[in-house]
């Protein structure tokens, strides 16, 4: 969740900020169950499909097209997915 978030230009606030939205009284991804986990996932991904007009079938998918062949992703991180 956390690396599609940053994909998305996301900090930290702005994360929980999205979290406290989708899900009531929680505000982080350690609060959130596996279910609410995967709304998330599902949320993050299709704003992903917009920003990029791309239509991701798999999470993989999504690292594979951040991933750069230097080993980071937008230049910035190592990947560990």
């Amino acid at each position: 969740i956390k690396y599609l978030a940053e994909d998305l230009g996301f900090n930290d606030l702005h994360l929980a900020n999205f979290i406290s939205r989708m899900i009531d009284d929680k505000d982080s991804v350690a609060q959130l169950t596996p279910h609410e986990a995967w709304k998330i996932t599902e949320a993050l991904t299709a704003m992903l499909r917009r920003n990029t007009g791309i239509n991701f079938k798999s999470l993989k998918e999504v690292r594979d097209y951040f991933f750069t062949k230097d080993g980071t992703i937008n230049g910035k991180q190592t990947c560990q997915v």
